[in-house]
């Protein structure tokens, strides 16, 4: 599997591991596709690039992030890298390396394979994941887990979700005997996503449908707005949400003295004037 970008602090090394990751995969990637993929005319700009013989420059960093796929935090992770490449005073390299420095404290998030879609088949997976954190392996009161859980569930529920959590390697026993996470932030991949989360999906925002009445309004933030956008203008909305997203995660790994869990859902969907095609439903 490809190491997160946030692994490497040279570009010139990802771009090269990137570059043999696709070529393990497709046996006809060459340096020429791999140019025109990442913008560059010239058929072997790249390779003199991953020899040291030419730079990236700022300008070019657009155009090669889109051809990597790196998006939000990762595509600006990526152009620090140029950066500090290309800046040579020592007082200008200070702020570009104390920026890289907090973006590696955060490695990227981990992927729901479709093996373990199992995860999101029920909604207090997740949350048990959490919950469990430090717990002791083998004195773990399942009673007062699935009394902690926001609405509460059953104690059985409670010890079959931490028995999946285990079996799906989510959740790992320490020297110590304690659980913890195996990986600190988990997200889906697209195979997942079309398997399994669509339920998920759907009980979570029931969720916060219902928490309107189970929830003191001082202790949840849901507001609503209707309003009538472009396409252009969806897509903004759509990459700023994602954008926030790594942003939220930021702020969950560097906060401490933690005391509860939370669902954090965005929902963003027409209401009127959107015809779709019968196979454009997605997760």
């Amino acid at each position: 599997m490809m190491k997160s970008i946030y692994e490497f602090t040279d570009y010139r090394k990802y771009l090269r591991a990137w570059y043999e990751e696709r070529k393990t995969k497709d046996a006809h990637f060459s340096y020429r596709i791999f140019n025109a993929l990442l913008g560059f005319s010239s058929p072997n700009y790249v390779q003199q690039v991953l020899d040291g013989k030419r730079n990236l420059t700022v300008r070019h960093v657009p155009s090669v992030v889109e051809g990597l796929g790196l998006s939000c935090n990762r595509a600006r992770y990526f152009e620090l890298l140029v950066k500090f490449d290309r800046t040579k005073r020592e007082s200008d390299k200070a702020p570009l390396l104390h920026e890289i420095s907090q973006m590696r404290k955060h490695l990227e998030r981990g992927r729901i394979e479709s093996s373990q879609y199992d995860y999101y088949s029920k909604w207090y997976h997740t949350v048990l994941r959490e919950l469990v954190k430090n717990c002791k392996a083998n004195d773990v009161s399942y009673k007062h887990l699935s009394q902690q859980v926001n609405p509460p569930i059953s104690e059985r529920e409670a010890k079959q979700s931490v028995k999946v959590l285990r079996d799906l390697g989510l959740i790992v026993i320490d020297e110590n005997g304690y659980y913890r996470q195996s990986q600190e932030f988990i997200g889906t991949s697209r195979e997942a996503r079309a398997i399994g989360i669509r339920q998920y999906h759907n009980t979570v925002i029931e969720l916060a449908r219902t928490s309107i009445e189970r929830v003191a309004s001082r202790d949840r933030e849901i507001s609503a707005m209707t309003v009538k956008i472009s396409r252009s203008g969806f897509s903004t909305i759509k990459k700023r949400i994602r954008e926030f997203e790594d942003e939220l995660l930021e702020i969950v790994a560097q906060d401490s003295d933690v005391d509860s869990v939370y669902q954090v859902n965005f929902q963003l969907f027409p209401v009127g004037g959107y015809q779709r095609g019968k196979d454009e439903i997605d997760a």
